[in-house]
């Protein structure tokens, strides 16, 4: 084999295993979805996942909402819509952005800056629940003492419900 030959076969067998890793991490994703729809109790209407195609562009297709970052993580932008038929408060959104990879032969997940947490795989599918659980406690907390958090320092927060000044 010359030396062109070794290179194309080096770079064939790349593409090859991140096309395999690509599929991989979308039968997660899609696994994930699945939990996050059971874990919250919501229907898939209620849902929220955004398309990096277009600016905040809401999307039903999962392979739109995930992208691949120089990070080496796949970047998902998601969330829940907080809207229950024939109850007359406001829509609101609780949007995130969701990072994973498989890493040692495992999948992490965290929420933005935050430590990973390893999801484990058995009986044929990934579990979750952990990761859920992390992400129920993150969007309670930012609800919780939201107004405190707005009042003391209202040029770094906002309230975590959309709001009108009435007068």
């Amino acid at each position: 084999m010359d030396r062109f030959q070794v290179l194309f076969e080096i770079y064939r067998k790349n593409v090859e295993e991140f096309a395999e890793y690509q599929k991989e991490s979308f039968t997660f994703f899609e696994q994930y979805l699945e939990s996050f729809i059971e874990y919250f109790s919501i229907s898939s209407d209620n849902l929220l996942l955004f398309s990096w195609e277009e600016e905040n562009s809401q999307t039903r297709e999962p392979a739109k909402a995930i992208r691949l970052n120089s990070d080496s993580y796949w970047h998902v932008r998601m969330g829940i819509k907080l809207k229950v038929k024939n109850i007359k408060l406001p829509e609101q959104n609780l949007i995130f952005e969701m990072l994973f990879k498989k890493y040692k032969g495992n999948f992490i997940v965290k929420l933005g800056n935050d430590p990973g947490i390893d999801i484990p795989y058995a009986n044929g599918k990934w579990h979750h629940y952990e990761f859920l659980r992390y992400v129920y406690e993150f969007l309670v907390d930012f609800y919780q003492n939201d107004l405190n958090k707005f009042l003391d320092k209202p040029e770094s927060n906002r309230l975590g419900f959309d709001y009108t000044i009435k007068g």
